[in-house]
């Protein structure tokens, strides 16, 4: 009988210190000491080398090639991923790409020397 009182009174106390530390924890609005941009700057320079080496992989006669029915064709996954590219400009401070209009953009082309010069530019154009 003893043993369980000290077990529960134990339990509560822990109960009740894990309630003031997740309390204590909550009311903390110091920012951050780490700065994400720039890990994810190179993290996204990493990701465009691989879909430009993935591109260019890719015969072209293939880039029209949809994996089945409703699925992106080769072209329209790269010129996806360029269009978030350039969508992300501003979210980075940048100035929004000039010319750059996202309706439509991944049907925009299918030839494959204009898709890879739109994904490489993606990462590449001054606003970024």
């Amino acid at each position: 009988m003893k043993n369980s009182r000290l077990t529960s009174v134990a339990c509560i106390a822990v109960s009740a210190l894990a309630g003031l530390a997740q309390t204590a924890a909550s009311a903390d609005n110091t920012p951050p000491g780490y700065d994400l941009k720039p890990q994810a700057l190179q993290d996204l320079e990493i990701m465009q080398k691989h879909f430009a080496e993935l591109a260019d992989a890719i015969p072209p006669e293939k880039f029209t090639g949809r994996a089945g029915e409703g699925v992106r064709s080769f072209s329209e996954v790269f010129l996806h991923v360029a269009s978030l590219n350039f969508s992300l400009a501003p979210t980075f401070g940048a100035a929004p790409v000039a010319g750059f209009t996202q309706k439509d953009y991944e049907k925009s082309a299918t030839d494959k020397t204009v898709v890879v010069s739109r994904l490489n530019r993606s990462s590449r154009d001054p606003a970024l």
